[in-house]
């Protein structure tokens, strides 16, 4: 099974996959990223850690 790769956070590419990120926080031509911890695609669920909080 092929599983897409996640778009960068806040992308509009990301938010069609129901991303959650801040797309105004996510600058495409900045290095840092902002993860919104209750992203489905980047969150901390995402991530594999037990608690998002």
């Amino acid at each position: 099974m092929n599983v897409p790769t996640p778009q960068p956070p806040g992308s509009p590419e990301a938010l069609d996959q129901g991303c959650q990120c801040s797309f105004l926080l996510n600058d495409p031509e900045q290095p840092t990223q902002f993860v919104n911890p209750l992203c489905p695609l980047h969150g901390a669920q995402h991530e594999g850690r037990a608690n998002a909080s």
